[in-house]
């Protein structure tokens, strides 16, 4: 049999693609000696023939089957225990707030079982309870109290439970971090402070239930949340500003930087899919290379799903992640191609068809889990999302300000506060817009017709303009942000 030319690109997606439908079967499977033997010899047959595309998807299965069954035998104490007493220990991985029934609510990782018995659990969880005023992100804790299972990226969760603080996390980067977080209250006033502290480092917890809602009702929520966006800024400013010497240089600082920032806002799910993304964008710039769309997303999407299997078993925003990335990147170059032609559409054009095909892509899954559709998202992302870049900045300086010089800091922290005083406001003007936000369903049969027309659409196009699509690493991967959540 002749061999068919297939180029690198092709190789990488088509590994990739078997790492996660690996990964993904392993969750329904149990993983035996038989099915690895079989995989191999389909491999080892396919490569004997010269059909490279079957012998790598057939490898990319096997070795995400491995990493699904091993992360499996890690977490099969969580279902042993569930509906249990427990007491665990972990680390805090988000500032604690107080919820509907008086506790305090936390999100914790790096959890240890200590009773009934003792096992690591890579595991995010959710801690609800009483015996502390306060738990700061970085605190180790004990709780106890009966485990139950939850959905989402969070696996189990424990209410009325009994918690004390362990130890601090008194590292010089965290203190930092808690002075800027102190110097933006005591600069910006109320709510205001809590939306920069969502615009810059995600955290959300504090901020009053009507913005949030607000916010969830126009199609802004992804603005509160640490995304590519934020990312891609940081990326641009750093290159802006430290590519004027060595090309080698610029790039470590702008990777330094990076993970800096990753260090600060913590590491979740979310946070560590930009990361990657935005590190993999620098890493192409440094050497002159564009990465192709498909390559981008499915080794990504491979790398997390290889460090934490659960992001494809249960967490929705890792799917709401890539179903965004897919829109911006791929669907959103044909479409410009296929309206302007070989004209560069103007900011609000592209930033137009980036959003609306962020908000394709992702729409059928939202209406199918959660019912929601919010009719002038488009509208209030235009309006509102060109003007997240100069809050961020102004921001980080009325921070600094409150850090460094408090008694001036409400001066210097003017241009913010207008600025997220004009956002705030657009958001809500446009929230009471009566039917803003409706409540329908669709079913999962008419969500997989759904994305298949807009499969079907998408190749239809790109056949009509005749060219291959390349992404480098600003052009469209800024609209990623629109639709990426924790």
């Amino acid at each position: 049999m002749r061999a068919i030319a297939y180029n690198k690109t092709s190789k990488i997606i088509v590994f990739c693609i078997g790492i996660l439908a690996g990964v993904g079967l392993a969750y329904f499977v149990s993983v035996s000696s038989l099915i690895i033997a079989v995989l191999s010899s389909v491999g080892f047959l396919a490569l004997l023939l010269r059909v490279k595309l079957i012998s790598l998807i057939a490898l990319g299965i096997t070795v995400g089957l491995l990493r699904g069954a091993a992360f499996t035998k890690q977490i099969d104490p969580l279902y042993d225990v569930i509906g249990q007493k427990v007491t665990v220990q972990a680390k805090v991985d988000s500032p604690s707030s107080y919820g509907d029934k008086k506790q305090l609510e936390f999100d914790v990782t790096h959890v240890k079982l200590l009773q009934p018995y003792q096992a690591d659990l890579p595991i995010k969880m959710q801690i609800s309870g009483f015996g502390e005023n306060t738990i700061l992100r970085g605190d180790v804790i004990t709780a106890t109290g009966k485990l139950y299972k939850r959905r989402g990226s969070k696996q189990a969760g424990i209410s009325f439970a009994q918690i004390a603080v362990v130890s601090h996390d008194t590292s010089p980067l965290q203190q930092v971090r808690r002075n800027f977080l102190a110097g933006m209250t005591t600069a910006i006033p109320e709510p205001h402070d809590q939306f920069a502290i969502g615009l810059l480092v995600g955290q959300k917890s504090d901020l009053p239930k009507y913005v949030v809602d607000t916010l969830q009702i126009v199609g802004l929520s992804h603005i509160i949340a640490v995304s590519g966006y934020n990312l891609t800024i940081l990326v641009d400013v750093s290159k802006k500003r430290f590519s004027k010497g060595s090309k080698l240089r610029g790039t470590l600082l702008s990777c330094t930087l990076l993970l800096l920032f990753v260090a600060m806002v913590g590491s979740s799910a979310s946070i560590q899919r930009a990361a990657l993304v935005s590190l993999l964008t620098i890493a192409a710039a440094h050497y002159g290379r564009s990465i192709k769309p498909l390559v981008l997303i499915t080794f990504a999407a491979a790398i997390t799903v290889i460090l934490n299997p659960l992001s494809i078993w249960s967490d929705v925003g890792w799917y709401l992640s890539f179903l965004a990335f897919f829109g911006v990147l791929v669907i959103s170059p044909v479409m410009q191609k296929r309206l302007y032609k070989d004209k560069e559409p103007s900011l609000l054009s592209k930033l137009s068809i980036e959003t609306f095909c962020a908000q394709l892509m992702t729409l059928p899954i939202m209406l199918l889990l959660f019912s929601q559709l919010s009719l002038i998202s488009l509208v209030s992302n235009i309006m509102v999302v060109p003007f997240v870049p100069l809050a961020m900045l102004s921001s980080f300086i009325a921070g600094i300000a409150g850090m460094v010089v408090p008694f001036l800091a409400p001066i210097i922290a003017l241009p913010a506060v207008w600025i997220l005083t004009y956002m705030l406001d657009v958001a809500t003007l446009l929230s009471r817009i009566p039917h803003a936000s409706i409540q329908t369903k669709i079913s999962l049969p008419i969500t997989v017709v759904i994305y298949s027309a807009i499969i079907a659409m998408l190749i239809v196009m790109q056949r009509s303009v005749h060219g291959k699509m390349k992404v480098t690493n600003r052009d469209n991967y800024v609209g990623t942000q629109q639709m990426v959540n924790n």
